[in-house]
């Protein structure tokens, strides 16, 4: 997969097939805001060579989302039980290509990634709020260590007047 990025600013995934020397196969174009999220997307099936249109609907940023094949749902993405965007779990429908739905989920993944210090809708909230959950985390972690020092240390004296 090779990513360009288009006018506007959205990133195209583009897949090349496995030969030598790679060939383009398809492109992915996802379109994702927080108000909206789209695919274009069409894929040419390599046994029947008929082309199928891919996309998508809900939220992709919550991880709430269905993607299509000609309008017939193929998988389901949801969010992981993490607060990490980044762990999602996916679905995928009896008798549909995993690597398909892999690619996909890849690009639209991409599309929401930051790029040397972009912004990116809605991408830059789910970092602040994981970024003030580690925080409080290390933390606590520090504390935690900081009153265990002192109390081995008062141990410590303790055991010398023994």
């Amino acid at each position: 997969m090779q990513e360009v990025v288009l006018p506007g600013g959205l990133r195209q995934q583009k897949v090349f097939a496995p030969t030598i020397p790679p060939t383009p196969w398809f492109d992915i174009t996802p379109k994702i805001t927080l108000f909206d999220c789209a695919l274009d997307c069409v894929v040419v099936d390599c046994t029947t060579k008929l082309p199928h249109k891919l996309g998508i609907f809900g939220d992709w940023l919550s991880r709430k989302t269905v993607l299509t094949c000609d309008g017939a749902p193929i998988a389901k993405v949801l969010a992981g039980d993490s607060l990490l965007q980044d762990e999602y779990f996916v679905e995928v429908a009896p008798g549909v290509d995993m690597a398909l739905v892999v690619l996909v989920c890849m690009a639209l993944e991409e599309a929401t990634e930051d790029r040397e210090g972009e912004e990116v809708v809605g991408k830059a909230v789910g970092e602040a709020v994981v970024g003030f959950l580690v925080a409080d985390a290390v933390e606590d972690v520090i504390e935690e260590a900081e009153e265990e020092d002192a109390e081995s240390d008062g141990d410590d004296v303790n055991d010398d007047d023994d």
